[in-house]
């Protein structure tokens, strides 16, 4: 298994500074959706986490990118619901 680079760490706070900039945004419009923060730009959102973690691991493997339910403050999603590898995508 690889380790998280600072590189890795730098843009995943970069997308959690992105997505709080626009938190008033993404409150308004986005309110009980699962919304993606990439690269430091919001992405597109989602009625269920598990849509949004298989675009995000089809485009972006391991990340780091950001997907948060907007409203909540945290959500803890245990690891057994977390997606597995996707096969066959190129």
């Amino acid at each position: 298994m690889g380790r998280v680079g600072a590189a890795s760490v730098a843009t995943l706070a970069q997308n959690i500074e992105a997505y709080e900039e626009r938190n008033d945004e993404m409150e308004s419009e986005h309110r009980g959706k699962w919304v993606i923060f990439y690269d430091g730009d919001y992405v597109d959102d989602f009625d269920e986490f598990q849509d949004a973690a298989m675009l995000a691991i089809r485009n972006w493997g391991r990340g780091p990118y950001l997907i948060r339910l907007v409203g909540e403050r945290e959500a803890v999603i245990p690891t057994a619901v977390l997606p597995g590898p996707v096969h066959g995508t190129s």
